[in-house]
């Protein structure tokens, strides 16, 4: 594990294949993790897909993000699936490279973790406890 002011790389970067749609997978990443907070989760599209993992659009990906409701809370939590024949490492290391625990401008991010299983990718910015929870949710999915 690799820590950097809060940042780093976590979890299992195996070639395992993650099952099931992507709302199926947040709502178990999620699970527990923002327990006193409205969330609204938004499909990743071409226009906001930089917005959410600080990169230029991966053609064939699909993603979804779990936010804070109030963007005056620093809270998100995303998975992006890259289509098959996609570089995930190098994926993941330019998300992490970019990652911008300030993007709500008035507040940020106590953790932020990248994490990958194969061709899905989590990005979780939000406390310490929930960033944690989430990547453990995250990496029981491959078990």
């Amino acid at each position: 594990m690799l820590l950097l002011t809060g940042c780093g790389t976590v979890g299992s970067e195996s070639e395992s294949v993650i099952e099931g749609s992507l709302e199926e997978l947040l709502a178990k990443v999620t699970e527990g993790v923002e327990p006193d907070i409205m969330v609204m989760e938004t499909p990743l599209t071409q226009e906001n897909f930089s917005s959410y993992l600080f990169i230029d659009y991966v053609e064939g990906s699909e993603g979804l993000a779990s936010d804070a409701a109030i963007n005056a809370i620093a809270h998100s939590v995303v998975l992006l699936r890259l289509p098959e024949g996609a570089d995930a490492a190098e994926i993941q290391k330019e998300i992490e490279e970019n990652l911008n625990p300030r993007k709500w401008v008035c507040v940020e991010a106590e953790s932020s973790k990248v994490a990958r299983h194969g061709n899905l990718i989590l990005v979780a910015m939000s406390s310490k406890d929930a960033v944690n929870k989430a990547v453990s949710n995250f990496d029981a999915l491959s078990k």
